[in-house]
């Protein structure tokens, strides 16, 4: 014959699977935050890949490092100079689209868009 179960004993089963339920919903959370971290992680690595494309292409890769930055910060200030943003976006474009139409699969073609 099945004994029932005291009011107590069915309130101890329910918190405990509520507590089942909390380590599930925690270990849930855990596995979407580290995902959410790698998929970052991966567009941040993917930028900095195409941001060094460029860079080689300008042929800079062997300068010194100081000077690439100084070069960066330069035209960061002025590219609110439309006539120095117009020049420099015009022999960027120009040399993206020569090297994307000589390889498809150069850092050019992949920085296009």
């Amino acid at each position: 014959m099945a004994t029932r179960k005291t009011v107590e004993e069915k309130l101890l089963e329910a918190e405990a699977k509520v507590k089942q339920l909390r380590e599930l919903k925690r270990k849930q959370q855990a596995r979407e935050s580290a995902a959410e971290k790698k998929r970052q992680r991966q567009e941040e690595t993917n930028l900095k890949i195409r941001l060094g494309g460029l860079v080689i292409l300008a042929e800079l890769a062997d300068e010194d490092k100081g000077f690439v930055l100084g070069a960066l910060l330069d035209a960061a200030r002025n590219k609110g100079d439309q006539q120095n943003y117009s020049r420099f976006k015009a022999m960027g474009d120009a040399l993206l689209a020569k090297q994307a139409s000589e390889n498809r699969h150069s850092a050019a073609a992949q920085t296009q868009g």
